[in-house]
């Protein structure tokens, strides 16, 4: 059959298949099970049909696999086409009438069970393309390229996130980086330490990182070893500066009982973690570093910021000249409490000026006030002891009968709100999210300010300060985030650009876009309602001044509004490609958008 008959001849399958076809495309078998007496049967495809799926060339996407039958063809879905689409035969709809391409694909995912996901790719095939890598991403192309690394990145992550085991994989030479030079090896490391591979990076082959939450699989790769499984760390402090050791614990102090609370609510604390925090400690050294040693290559001598030994932090005195110091103990407290996702929260936390301000973001978190009073209670229930020096520690536990509340769920893009957190005012009420498969974008001019008319309009009631959000619970304000980051990146990879998720404890920015050798960092917020202020961290306050730190050309902000479906304000995403030094509340760093002109403004417009 010639190749330009093959779409008229599907289409007459499927015109006719239900009152027809599909009677006779298989049948009964009987056979006799090697050492058994007993008849069974199967069901076994019938030689035409099995010829159809076996032998029939269809057109196919990719040139690569011109002449994969029908049967080993692929119908992927959005995430496997980005990320595989060009290892994987690709049946190409565009060859049948477009009346009925969505007929065919129907037919051909129901009836002729063609793969669709990720999960669907076996282990062998996996090997195959793992391999095939450094042949369709060379090395010299990755040294200069962001988009090949960016792919190739892409492959491990998706390989490490599916459910095979990596170990038995064989043969593959993975991208690796010694300095600045990249190449395919073998034998790498997996960079699970960061100051060992601050003071080797030079000197041994590091792994392309696949991603947070992956070290643990890749470390399972063949020939990839752990650089934490081979080295020592030694904390080399100089002489501890007790004022402002006192000073900082007593900020501490304050912080530390509302981050428990924040980990209980969430279910995120175990036992041993609550040991951690409430012997957690500072001391404010005048200088720090770090003797590190690697199996091998001996060792090296290193200066920094922050370490922690044991459950104490050491800051180096000009961290705190710099007022840079939260961000340092925020980042030390995460790594101590494997909580990575949350280092923002807790730097936002520490530039609280008082309680009042911490137990707000609590409830704009959805911690509702019952629950912050009970785990309050929980954590007082250990003991100040006084330890050796001035560090001031908790020992002893008090345990109490937890009080159960109930969370509602929420489905995809909806979100359950109530007016109010408090006890006597808990009616909830569901708002829905804009869905960002449907919507268009339409540019407008740009205003200045972001307009918060008064009556709102956005389906809520409450303040100009409160767009909604401080209503959501942590799930919901997650579902909201990745609605923001969807629209964001539907509109950045409209515009052409490869467009990089990055994960939730990604520091500065969210999503990463390259296009023509350029890349953007953009950071997204989303908000439910209107907003006019907006957090920033100290690490997206330094990726807007110094975005090449973070691996990009220019970092932008996207603010995108009036998500909920009932909003009568339009949906807006509003572009800020600089930050104005004089909008910035240097303690808090909330960002006032307030006479701020944007550099773009798209509306939304959804298409249901």
């Amino acid at each position: 059959m010639l190749e330009n008959q093959v779409p008229y001849f599907l289409l007459s399958l499927l015109i006719n298949w239900k009152k027809y076809y599909c009677n006779y495309k298989e049948t009964t078998a009987y056979y006799i099970p090697y050492k058994c007496r007993s008849v069974s049967t199967t069901t076994v495809d019938n030689l035409w049909w099995f010829q159809v799926k076996n032998e029939l060339k269809v057109p196919i996407t990719n040139h690569d696999f011109v002449g994969t039958p029908l049967g080993r063809c692929w119908l992927p879905d959005s995430q496997a086409l980005k990320i595989l689409g060009n290892f994987l035969p690709v049946i190409d709809l565009a060859a049948f009438p477009e009346e009925y391409r969505q007929e065919v694909a129907d037919f051909l995912r129901d009836e002729v069970k063609l793969r669709q996901r990720l999960e669907e790719l076996k282990l062998k095939e996996w090997q195959e393309i793992l391999q095939s890598l450094a042949a369709r991403y060379p090395s010299d192309h990755c040294q200069t390229d962001g988009k090949s690394r960016h792919a190739v990145g892409a492959l491990y992550r998706a390989f490490l996130e599916s459910e095979h085991d990596p170990g038995r994989l064989n043969e593959v030479a993975w991208l690796c980086r010694k300095g600045e030079g990249w190449n395919y090896r073998q034998d790498c490391w997996l960079e699970d330490q960061e100051d060992v591979a601050q003071a080797f990076r030079k000197d041994i082959w590091l792994l392309l990182h696949p991603g947070s939450g992956l070290e643990a699989r890749a470390a399972r790769l063949p020939g990839v070893r752990r650089l934490s499984q081979h080295s020592q760390v030694e904390v080399l402090p100089g002489e501890e500066n007790e004022a402002q050791s006192q000073e900082i614990k007593q900020n501490l102090q304050k912080v530390l009982p509302l981050i428990y609370v924040w980990l209980r609510d969430q279910a995120k604390l175990e036992e041993k973690d609550k040991g951690k925090l409430q012997s957690f400690t500072i001391k404010v050294v005048a200088s720090l570093k770090l003797r590190v040693g690697l199996t091998e290559l001996g060792e090296r001598i290193i200066e920094k910021n922050w370490a922690i030994e044991d459950n104490t932090i050491f800051l180096s005195s000009d961290t705190i000249q710099n007022q840079t110091w939260w961000s340092d103990v925020s980042q030390g407290l995460a790594n101590l409490l494997n909580r990575k996702a949350d280092q923002e929260f807790y730097e936002n936390f520490f530039r609280c000026q008082n309680d009042d301000e911490r137990r707000a973001k609590l409830r704009k978190k959805g911690v509702r006030d019952e629950n912050i009073a009970m785990f309050l209670e929980e954590y007082k229930g250990a003991e100040p002891v006084q330890a050796s020096g001035n560090s001031i520690r908790f020992s002893g536990q008090q345990e109490q009968q937890n009080k159960t509340f109930v969370r509602r769920e929420t489905e995809t893009a909806a979100i359950s709100t109530s007016g109010s957190l408090t006890p006597d005012n808990q009616q909830s009420r569901t708002v829905s999210l804009i869905n960002p498969q449907t919507i268009t974008f339409r540019e407008t001019l740009p205003e200045t300010g972001a307009q918060i008319p008064s009556g709102r309009g956005d389906g809520f009631s409450g303040s100009r300060q409160d767009d909604g959000t401080s209503r959501l619970t942590q799930e919901q304000r997650r579902e909201m985030e990745r609605v923001s980051r969807l629209i964001c990146r539907h509109k950045v990879e409209a515009d052409g650009y490869q467009v990089e998720e990055m994960p939730e404890d990604n520091p500065g920015f969210d999503l990463k876009a390259s296009k023509e050798g350029k890349t953007r960092l953009i950071e997204v917020k989303g908000n439910v309602g209107s907003a006019y202020k907006v957090e920033i961290t100290l690490r997206q306050f330094e990726a807007c001044f110094n975005p090449q730190k973070y691996g990009g050309d220019a970092w932008e902000l996207w603010n995108v509004e009036n998500l909920s479906r009932e909003s009568k304000l339009p949906h807006r995403a509003r572009v800020y490609k600089t930050l104005l030094l004089d909008n910035v509340q240097a303690k808090t760093f909330h960002y006032d958008l307030q006479g701020v002109k944007a550099e773009e403004v798209w509306e939304l417009i959804v298409e249901e």
